[in-house]
Parts: C-alpha cells; structure tokens; sequence
C-alpha cells in the first residue's frame, strides 16, 4: 500500500527505500546491486541502480510476483496473469515464455520460482504453480 521497496542492511537497520512504485510485488537483486521491482500497477519491472536510481524498465509482464537470476544474469519473471515464466536478458531483452502452451508446461497462475544448480553446475527451474496445486521442476538447459 505505500507503494516503496524498503531497503534494510545485514542488521535488519533501515538503509533506504524506492518509492513511487505501483502495486509492487517481486523483487531480487544482482551481484552488481541493480535492483528489479516487479511493478504489477505499471505491468512492469522496474530496474534500479544500487542508488536506487531509475534505470530501464521491461515492459508487458501483467502480474510480476517473482524474479530470479541465472548465473548468465538472465530474468526468470513470473508473470501470474499470463501464466508463464518470462525469460530476459540482463539489458531486458525477452529471449522466451516458459510455460504459457501446452507444449511449455501449462502452468495455471505460477506465483514463486527459484533456481537451483547441482555440483555438476546442471540448473532447474522450479515453479510453485498455484493453479494446478503443484511445483515443477524445468530443466533450464531444455529452455
């Protein structure tokens, strides 16, 4: 309701906020401290630096609840109303949709990813997919 990303440092002190924002939802931050908002007010997701000055935006994401990084730095967005997992590069190029078709995995309403790597470096996607009760796990080498 107030529309601000709270900013906190290792001590749970307060460190800053972005204000501004438009029914914000998921947010992760890369190893350079940019900062992405999912914005699901704007249907975006707004990039910050770590001064938490306005960057760019990624436009066309209905419902942003989650983001998460690859080890490329590419953007896995969940995009709830779309049903799909929206995949960036880190300069905001769409490279693909997980899950919107049949064929993709038909997801029904995804609302949390996360991404995990084995010690052989292979890397999963798994999906909480609220629609269907359930969470997938998507091999990222097949998307």
């Amino acid at each position: 309701m107030a529309g601000s990303v709270f900013i906190y440092d290792i001590d749970l002190n307060p460190a800053g906020h972005i204000s501004g924002l438009d029914k914000p939802l998921g947010v992760t931050v890369d190893p350079d401290g940019n900062i992405y908002i999912g914005n699901s007010g704007r249907n975006n997701v707004e990039v910050y630096n770590a001064d938490g000055r306005f960057k760019y935006a990624i436009g066309n994401i209905q419902m942003p609840n989650d983001i998460e990084l690859d080890r490329s730095g590419n953007l896995y967005i969940v995009d709830s109303l779309s049903n799909a997992v929206k995949v960036y590069t880190p300069s905001g190029q769409w490279l693909r949709d997980i899950g919107d078709t049949v064929d993709n995995g038909d997801l029904n309403f995804p609302v949390a990813i996360a991404i995990h790597y084995n010690a052989q470096g292979s890397g999963e996607l798994y999906v909480a997919d609220q629609g269907h009760y359930a969470e997938k796990g998507i091999d990222l080498e097949s998307t």
